[in-house]
């Protein structure tokens, strides 16, 4: 997967900005949100996952997809759990 340096920036300030969030402010996501943006002239689909995996343990996953060609394309994703105090 060959990311731009502006594309790695929005994934690392996107997970930062989700672990500081507290298990209380997770567990009200929706389960999925999708954006589409333009970065570097690539059009780049970003989703934000979040399930709860018990009734202390929530998941949330970030995806950066980019469709390139018939279908093909690359995707990165990162996740962390949170668990409640």
């Amino acid at each position: 997967m060959d990311n731009s340096p502006a594309i790695s920036q929005l994934i690392k300030d996107k997970v930062e900005q989700l672990r500081k969030l507290s298990f209380e402010d997770l567990c009200v996501l929706p389960e999925s949100e999708c954006d589409d943006v333009n970065i570097d002239e690539k059009k780049i689909a970003l989703t934000t996952w979040m399930d709860m995996l018990g009734p202390k343990e929530v998941r949330v996953v970030f995806q950066c997809y980019e469709h390139t060609l018939l279908g093909v394309g690359w995707m990165s994703a990162h996740g962390f759990a949170k668990y409640s105090d």
